[in-house]
């Protein structure tokens, strides 16, 4: 997907890509639609760290992330996810 156009849906509410082989980091564009409300891409290739930016979508509702190859620890600012009520991060290389 063309993430730049994407970046610049700013009243975005649901992203959904499953088993769609996406590989690459999460564009920080994305994590800057802050109307974003579900966040859901499991089961790809996405790897790299996830961004700190992360902790700026404060309305997200649900982010499910798991069987992508993403790896470090998971950032403090997803404490900001105050609306949180589904978090999924499982099979992923985490750590700490």
């Amino acid at each position: 997907p063309n993430t730049k156009v994407i970046g610049n849906l700013r009243e975005l509410k649901l992203r959904v890509i499953e088993d769609n082989q996406i590989t690459g980091s999460v564009p920080l564009s994305i994590l800057n639609i802050s109307s974003l409300q579900i966040f859901s891409l499991p089961r790809n290739n996405l790897s790299g760290f996830l961004p700190q930016e992360i902790g700026n979508l404060t309305k997200m509702q649900h982010l499910q992330i798991g069987g992508n190859k993403f790896i470090g620890e998971i950032p403090n600012e997803i404490s900001n996810l105050v609306e949180l009520k589904l978090l999924s991060l499982r099979s992923n290389r985490f750590s700490g």
